[in-house]
């Protein structure tokens, strides 16, 4: 009886770390994002108004990328990250995220 709580615990912590691994590799991937962004000699163009992140499909780094866009810049320009469910709504962003239940339609 002892073993089978031990092991119900392990399988518990395992589980636990596994969602924690996850989360943490969204913040990481949005903090590359940013960073990339600030690396990156964009048009002239675009040096006014808003800086446009695109999340196309549905993925948890779109919290993230929320969450650091709130107090971050990028030249100058705040971020506005932007859900974009068609290809049409991909229109004046700088870079856009595709997740990987979308990553089948990248030939459109």
């Amino acid at each position: 009886m002892r073993k089978v709580g031990v092991v119900l615990i392990c399988a518990m912590m395992t589980v636990m770390s596994f969602q924690t691994a996850f989360a943490q590799k969204e913040k990481f991937h949005s903090i590359f994002i940013y960073n990339f962004s600030k690396y990156v000699k964009w048009p002239d163009n675009t040096s006014s108004g808003r800086f446009i992140i695109g999340v196309m499909g549905t993925s948890a780094i779109q919290n993230e990328l929320k969450e650091m866009a709130a107090n971050k810049q990028v030249n100058g320009m705040s971020i506005e990250v932007k859900q974009c469910s068609s290809v049409a709504d991909i229109r004046g962003c700088q870079i856009l995220y595709i997740s990987a239940s979308e990553s089948g339609k990248l030939d459109q």
